[in-house]
């Protein structure tokens, strides 16, 4: 719905323009983005420099915390509860589908899924509590 609701947005030429958001509910997409990218590659460098982890299982963790992320924060705001556990035991079967054979690597890998969820899920319960409020939230969750 949420799809068929965003195309159908964005095909609509007669639409009124959207009006101008507040100043803290502005994103600098760019500055966000660079955020994003710059901790994925110290977690993927720090795992298989520091950690020795196989550089492979690492990125498809990180890649994975993207999709968790999202669909934890989503259950937790609906149902204030976070299938965590679902999302670490997701993530080990997926990285034994694609090869993986080492016990302590699927479980240090998972690991950064775990804090991901749990991290991610917290700041988007506040930001929506925040929301339901109408505090600023600009010095927690916006990037300028």
């Amino acid at each position: 719905m949420i799809l068929v609701e965003a195309v159908r947005k964005l095909t609509d030429r007669n639409a009124p323009p959207a009006p101008p958001q507040e100043d803290w509910k502005r994103v600098n997409v760019f500055r966000l983005v660079s955020w994003v990218v710059f901790w994925g590659i110290a977690v993927a460098v720090v795992g298989h420099v520091v950690l020795g982890e196989p550089l492979r299982y690492l990125l498809v963790c990180i890649g994975l915390a993207f999709l968790f992320v999202l669909v934890n924060g989503i259950s937790q705001g609906i149902s204030d509860s976070n299938p965590i556990s679902s999302a670490f035991v997701m993530t080990v079967f997926i990285l034994a589908a694609i090869g993986l054979t080492d016990a302590g690597t699927g479980l240090m890998c998972a690991s950064i899924l775990l804090i991901a969820c749990s991290e991610g899920g917290d700041m988007q319960q506040d930001r929506s509590t925040g929301w339901r409020l109408g505090t600023n939230r600009s010095s927690s969750f916006v990037i300028r």
